[in-house]
């Protein structure tokens, strides 16, 4: 700033003032604050971010009319200082920038999910009340030490000031553009993606409608035909990395149960989820969506397959039934049979896992031939300690925060092999051709990379988000009727491809099968590329190595 002074007296002419100061602040703070914690995006975000104030600024600045002059002012700074105000929010919370993904899981979000979420976070919601403090700071300042504006020590006139900010401005401009790019640079501007993420959810949500027709696009499929009684079951698991299971060597013993039962079950030891979020995760393992095909997750469903080829499909839940709107999965189970949906609570999530047992016994004492059943559990979502009652607390050494985490995360698991067991054991008590396929939709990062709890998010990306558990148990008729089928635990596989795999294991053939994407397949295709991310080969990414 230009402060003019003469005979110990600060006077003020009609230039640049303190105004500057408060447009731009938050910028500032906002950058300090990603550079500090190492977030890549720290640099266009910032820039974005000053052009975002500039504009703003330069309506205020150029505006004649007092009572307007005066609106500008307060209406920009409460734009600009409530956007910054929650994207430090959403990085805070999420370690990400606001993008679409966001959107998508605010509009499917009950408020206890946000309850559950928030108390995870208990110790980040102190650190944005300092943010916050940060950010009315000047304010409190300016109300405290009453100072007025600064001057300058050059005169200007006002509207040399204002060509000479305006030139300025464009030069910055058009150096910002040229280097990020104007794609790059709107992603960041939180404001924009409000607007055009929401827009593209409202979208999103009308083209799912296509998964409410009970056969879909499977007008051709055909099943070989049999005369054995087959019941088949599909688990999935909610936030479940891998890493944190016996079964794949974890410290603790974590699975108690299902290590009785090891031999009778093909424990796959190298498969990941497309996505490290739910709703991204679930819309491609369910339908035909996939890395190479995205749009293909509006094309035709699992259950709109199993339909078309006879069966008698069930979707049994422990996740809530609706957000703002009705929830992907609950569109995706629309054309089964009956859909059931225990978790009906408002206020709290106190239904535990097994409370699906008992639906599930149910559906297995009907007399019907086929018989296809999704179980969508709780698993190890957060807040982990309400995953499970207080008889399977087995891990209780909380030293510290973390460790009191990683206990409660632990215990999840321990409970959750509890269930998956328990599952696996009615099925087998039935005596029919049976399989039971328990896989999580993505996993988490419990303290495993870095020492904080990053849980899951795409923007970060770690391998203990996309390493989730695969687990297979094939019944003895099964096996019976099914004696060409290829088991590698050591497979490379992408869930992405389940409708493939499962198709394969049904004998179900239609036009848009292919059973080189099927795992279970002799033709299975070792060589696909598992991309994740941002266009990422996460083989190469992690620098794993597929063995076959």
């Amino acid at each position: 700033m230009f402060l003019y002074y003469k005979k110990n007296k600060i006077r003020s002419y009609n230039t640049l003032d303190y105004m500057i100061f408060y447009f731009y602040y938050p910028a500032v703070l906002l950058f300090i604050f990603l550079k500090y914690y190492g977030y890549y995006w720290a640099n266009p975000d910032f820039v974005e971010n000053i052009l975002y104030a500039t504009i703003f600024y330069l309506l205020y600045i150029f505006s004649k009319n007092s009572k307007v002059k005066s609106f500008l002012k307060v209406l920009s700074l409460f734009i600009i200082y409530t956007t910054v105000f929650l994207e430090f929010v959403v990085v805070i919370l999420d370690y990400d920038y606001y993008s679409e993904l966001n959107t998508l899981i605010l509009l499917e979000t009950n408020r206890n999910e946000i309850f559950e979420f928030l108390r995870t976070r208990i110790q980040s919601i102190y650190k944005i009340g300092i943010i916050l403090i940060l950010l009315v700071s000047p304010f409190i300042a300016k109300t405290i030490i009453k100072f007025r504006k600064l001057t300058t020590y050059i005169k200007f006139q006002k509207r040399t000031v204002n060509k000479i900010f305006v030139l300025f401005f464009i030069l910055i401009a058009i150096l910002a553009f040229g280097r990020y790019g104007v794609d790059n640079l709107l992603k960041y501007n939180l404001l924009y993606e409000l607007i055009y993420t929401y827009n593209y959810s409202v979208k999103r949500i009308e083209r799912q409608k296509v998964y409410m027709k009970k056969t879909g696009i499977f007008t051709d499929a055909k099943k070989q035909p049999n005369n054995i009684q087959e019941r088949y079951i599909v688990i999935i698991g909610e936030s479940t990395t891998r890493n944190h299971l016996s079964l794949y060597d974890y410290k603790r013993e974590t699975n108690p149960l299902l290590s009785k039962i090891q031999k009778e079950l093909i424990v796959y030891n190298n498969v990941i989820s497309p996505h490290c979020q739910t709703i991204k995760s679930l819309e491609k393992v369910l339908t035909l969506g996939n890395y190479e095909e995205s749009d293909m997750i509006y094309a035709g469903t699992i259950i709109q397959l199993l339909n078309a080829v006879g069966f008698n499909t069930y979707w049994i839940s422990n996740q809530p039934e609706k957000g703002k709107h009705e929830t992907l999965v609950k569109k995706i189970s629309h054309p089964c049979k009956e859909q059931i949906f225990i978790n009906q609570q408002k206020n709290n999530n106190s239904y535990y896992d097994e409370a699906l047992l008992v639906p599930l016994n149910r559906i297995l004492s009907k007399k019907e031939k086929k018989q296809f059943i999704f179980i969508h559990l709780m698993g190890t979502h957060a807040a982990y300690s309400n995953r499970y009652p207080s008889i399977f607390n087995r891990f209780n050494n909380n030293n510290n925060t973390k460790q009191k985490i990683v206990n409660q995360y632990d215990n999840a698991v321990l409970y959750n092999d509890y269930v998956v067991y328990s599952i696996i054991n009615l099925v087998k008590k039935i005596n029919d051709c049976s399989f039971v396929i328990y896989f999580s939709d993505h996993g988490e990062d419990v303290f495993e990379t870095e020492n904080k709890l990053l849980m899951h998010s795409e923007s970060i990306g770690t391998k203990p988000m996309f390493d989730i558990p695969f687990i297979v148990y094939f019944s003895n008729k099964f096996k019976e009727n099914n004696t060409q089928l290829c088991v590698n635990p050591k497979t490379p596989y992408m869930i992405d491809d389940l409708i493939f795999s499962i198709s394969h294991l049904l004998k179900i053939k239609f036009a848009l099968n292919d059973s080189t994407r099927s795992i279970f397949s002799k033709d299975y295709n070792f060589g696909r590329k598992r991309i994740i991310l941002n266009n990422e080969n996460y083989d190469l990414k992690f620098n794993t190595t597929d063995t076959n």
